[in-house]
């Protein structure tokens, strides 16, 4: 069988996965449209697709679709293989937002480093973007602690896609491992399942170990600021 390797941003560690929690309940999109709960961050048409999640206004603001991580593309970067899916991605990201008049709201930091706003978008009949990259299976929800708004609906959307197999989750590099495989991942963004088989928290931190022995089997620190997500 043919191997192919694909160039992953050396950011993260394998301690850093994505815990899907069941439950949670999905609310109408006629509410999602509304942007409860959120800032706003006004009106733009989106003139520029930069791959599947970022995009260019027309008043030359950047978005990054905030909770979400599209395939990567190169962009420039020199050395970096695209990731499988990626130009389709970008394709989907273009067939809902290019040259429509979207609506910004924000749920946390409003801006990276990279001065790109960190927003959700909602198309002029209240469609909401990130929901449905999430839901025909072109992302995998990426949150951090700083805007983790909305989570809890984003991970429901994702869960739907799994189900499927739609998108990305057909494909064998996406796929969700078992927390025993990571250490053959390391520095790598991935989603994991497991038992927890027990929990301590430590200065703050709450720990959940998935293996008896925390000194060498994965487990997963968060903070009491970052736990849930709406």
């Amino acid at each position: 069988m043919k191997s192919n390797s694909y160039s992953i941003s050396p950011i993260f560690t394998v301690a850093t996965i994505a815990i899907v929690l069941a439950g949670v309940s999905l609310l109408p999109t006629s509410v999602l449209a509304r942007g409860k709960g959120l800032d706003s961050g006004g009106y733009g048409t989106a003139v520029e697709i930069v791959d599947g999640d970022t995009l260019v206004l027309d008043d030359g603001r950047q978005v990054r679709l905030v909770g979400l991580q599209a395939p990567k593309l190169p962009l420039g970067r020199p050395n970096f293989k695209p990731w499988p899916l990626g130009e389709e991605a970008k394709s989907a990201l273009r067939d809902l937002t290019l040259d429509k008049r979207l609506s910004l709201t924000y749920g946390g930091r409003k801006t990276d480093r990279y001065g790109r706003h960190l927003a959700h978008l909602h198309d002029e009949n209240g469609n909401w973007i990130q929901g449905a990259m999430l839901r025909r299976g072109y992302a995998r929800v990426y949150s951090f602690p700083d805007n983790r708004r909305w989570v809890d609906r984003m991970l429901e959307r994702e869960r739907e896609a799994r189900a499927a197999r739609r998108g990305i989750w057909a494909h064998h590099f996406y796929r969700v491992r078992h927390v025993s495989e990571l250490r053959r991942d390391g520095k790598t963004f991935q989603i994991a399942e497991g038992r927890v088989l027990d929990v301590a928290t430590v200065k703050g931190r709450t720990y959940l170990n998935f293996g008896p022995d925390w000194r060498t089997t994965l487990r997963s620190p968060f903070s009491h600021a970052t736990g849930g997500g709406s």
